[in-house]
């Protein structure tokens, strides 16, 4: 019998939960900083620690930076109290107090700012800020993650990236 989403879903949480359960005391009432938390891989990220948080007590405090004016209802729904902090990657005003982990994906993979050049500007001065406001609030550990828009638009033939993948054709062409 072939699963649900949602029971693929609950399945890969588990696995989460158990393969990550030696590492609780490290999350145990943790501020985190979540950049790209609305987007594909920082909602998976959200729904992980909020399975975390539930299997084990910890307590985490985490707080998504967003454009949105606010929080997507399916990080809404969870029993995780995450906060919004609205801004820009680029200029975001920095939250008081102190933090003890970055979570930094915060990418726009939208077409309409796949201009190489912006892109890269953003990635850089976005993640100069992030390493900025990680000076500023103490933040002593921190995760930099990537995407699949890092390969540019995939030629048609191409179902899926393997390891050894260069980049789209035309990648070097900056606008």
């Amino acid at each position: 019998m072939e699963k649900t989403l949602n029971e693929i879903i609950e399945q890969d949480l588990n696995y989460i939960v158990n393969s990550l359960s030696k590492y609780q005391e490290k999350l145990k009432n943790k501020r985190i900083f979540i950049t790209g938390g609305t987007g594909f891989i920082g909602k998976w990220i959200c729904l992980s620690l909020d399975a975390l948080n539930n299997a084990f007590d910890l307590g985490i405090s985490p707080m998504i930076l967003s454009r949105q004016d606010d929080l997507p209802v399916d990080i809404k729904k969870l029993h995780t109290p995450f906060k919004l902090l609205k801004g820009d990657i680029c200029s975001f005003l920095f939250p008081h107090g102190d933090f003890d982990l970055l979570i930094h994906g915060a990418t726009d993979t939208k077409a309409s700012v796949q201009k190489n050049l912006e892109l890269f500007e953003q990635i850089v001065l976005g993640t100069k800020r992030c390493l900025e406001f990680a000076r500023q609030a103490n933040i002593r550990n921190g995760i930099h993650l990537s995407s699949g828009a890092v390969y540019g638009e995939l030629p048609e033939n191409i179902k899926k990236v393997d390891e050894e993948f260069k980049g789209s054709p035309g990648l070097e062409k900056l606008n």
